[in-house]
């Protein structure tokens, strides 16, 4: 099984790595031929412009002077000069007046050809200027510089607003930076200019996947499925989110029992009688147990699990508040001078609702001394993350127990880059020093779906720390039990080294 998991893994990987050289080929064929539309642009915009001024109205005037010519034949003949009669009506004024229209007409007419075709040059130059934006922020998205490539992606939809790939692109830009409500927004834009985009479609799911919203993502892959039917990165997301909806479900149920048995104590509980200063609140209770019953004042007495409310505390709060004699601890704290009434079970106290006034701190004494598990899941896995990121012990002695045979099953679809580089400096800064081996998880993070797309993104020191757990484990290679050098070579690739 291991063999075919691992032949099926190097199919997915190459067949990524021949889409993006596909990729890589069809954007290099659109370079070379916006280059070549500058070029030609350049040539137009050379011929278009006129070597002397008012050249092309007196060309456009010769013109309309020539087609009326046709028509003199028809209109009034020309008068003689001997027609003196004919001279005598003729009003020199008015047809100076016609003159003075007509080239006025002329001047209007040139001046508007030539103000159109100024604005179709700018409108040309714009658009160009665009593309060109866009091709800066690819290389700058290539090189790593995520926030340099927003900037160009940004002045490149300030140019061009009705081009669809300017916000898809800088939508990608804002999921390596963890923006994902802007992304999902540029997709959104995308989208309502060309509703036939997959890849906004793509980026739109992958954005509400990282936001959490699972269902609306899987709407967005199986409408990119529709566009492309053969598109595997669809169909990989889409099974992959069903499956982790229907575990949603299950592991969500599961962990909220699993909690609600956590939070209460496994040590059988004892009663302690508590001595108490103040005549007033002495009195006040024994009222109140007297006329409520055991119940009441089993509810009344709840206390904190952990010592943190003293004698102080109840002498304190005892104006405010009817302060509890018998409070319920675990049998592994100190035990009292004496014990009164015992009760069957420990499940007397009720930690859901504390008395107000009374410091309650049961959850963080908790959280203190919680004892982490195994993850089984990718959701127990982040949520255990999440707590444990800013305690680096704590986070050192969790992932120690996790095997690395079960980092695909845990990370499933990608490892994020952010967690693989936190994973890479506890294995530098906490292995290391312990002298434990790093090989074995380095190649079981490896093997994670995607793992090739999320290591091209590592920062320049990211892998120095990796190329110093790689020296770390050359240093310490013994005869038996140690990875080969092809083997070793082949884990350094995976990580671009």
């Amino acid at each position: 099984m291991a063999g075919l998991d691992l032949q099926l893994k190097v199919r997915q990987n190459a067949e990524e790595l021949g889409d993006f050289l596909k990729d890589l080929d069809r954007w290099e064929t659109d370079i070379k031929k916006k280059d070549e539309e500058l070029k030609s642009s350049k040539t137009l915009l050379k011929k278009a412009l006129p070597p002397v001024r008012n050249q092309r109205r007196k060309k456009n005037a010769k013109k309309k002077v020539e087609k009326p010519s046709k028509d003199v034949k028809d209109g009034p003949k020309r008068l003689s000069s001997y027609d003196y009669n004919a001279w005598d009506k003729f009003d020199v004024d008015e047809e100076l007046k016609k003159l003075e229209e007509n080239e006025a007409m002329e001047t209007v007419s040139s001046s508007e050809e030539d103000t159109s075709d100024e604005e179709d040059i700018e409108e040309e130059r714009r658009l160009l200027k665009a593309l060109l934006e866009k091709d800066k922020g690819n290389d700058f998205f290539k090189e790593g510089k995520y926030e340099a490539a927003i900037s160009r992606y940004t002045i490149a939809i300030q140019l061009d607003p009705s081009n669809a790939v300017f916000p898809a692109n800088r939508a990608m830009a804002l999921l390596k930076v963890q923006r994902f409500g802007a992304a999902e927004e540029d997709c959104n834009t995308a989208i309502a200019l060309d509703v036939s985009y997959t890849k906004a479609y793509l980026r739109r799911g992958a954005a509400r996947v990282l936001l959490g919203k699972l269902k609306e993502a899987l709407d967005d892959y199986e409408k990119a499925l529709r566009l492309e039917p053969e598109n595997k990165q669809a169909k990989q997301e889409i099974a992959q989110l069903k499956q982790k909806l229907e575990n949603g479900k299950v592991s969500t149920s599961k962990t909220d029992t699993r909690d609600a048995r956590e939070l209460k104590s496994k040590k059988p509980f004892k009663r302690i009688q508590i001595d108490e200063i103040g005549s007033d609140s002495s009195e006040d209770e024994n009222t109140e147990r007297e006329s409520c019953g055991a119940k009441t004042t089993r509810d009344h007495s709840e206390k904190p699990k952990d010592g943190f409310g003293t004698e102080k505390d109840d002498n304190r709060n005892n104006k405010n508040q009817k302060a509890p004699k018998i409070m319920e601890i675990p049998s592994s704290a100190d035990p009292g001078t004496g014990s009164t009434e015992t009760t069957k079970s420990p499940e007397v106290t009720e930690e859901k609702k504390p008395k107000e006034g009374t410091k309650t701190a049961p959850k963080n004494s908790n959280i203190k001394n919680k004892i982490y598990e195994i993850p089984k899941t990718s959701i127990q896995l982040e949520k255990d993350w999440k707590e444990l990121k800013n305690k680096p012990n704590q986070l050192f002695e969790y992932f120690k127990k996790i095997s690395p045979k079960a980092y695909s099953k845990l990370f499933q679809q990608a490892i994020d880059s952010d967690m693989l580089s936190a994973i890479i400096s506890l294995l530098h800064d906490y292995y290391i020093p312990a002298k434990l081996p790093v090989y074995n998880e380095l190649e079981g993070l490896a093997q994670v779906q995607r793992f090739g797309m999320t290591a091209m993104f590592l920062s320049a020191n990211d892998k120095k720390v990796l190329q110093n757990l790689f020296t770390y484990i050359k240093d310490n290679i013994v005869d038996n039990g140690s990875p080969s050098e092809t083997r070793l070579e082949a884990v350094m690739k995976k990580y671009c080294l």
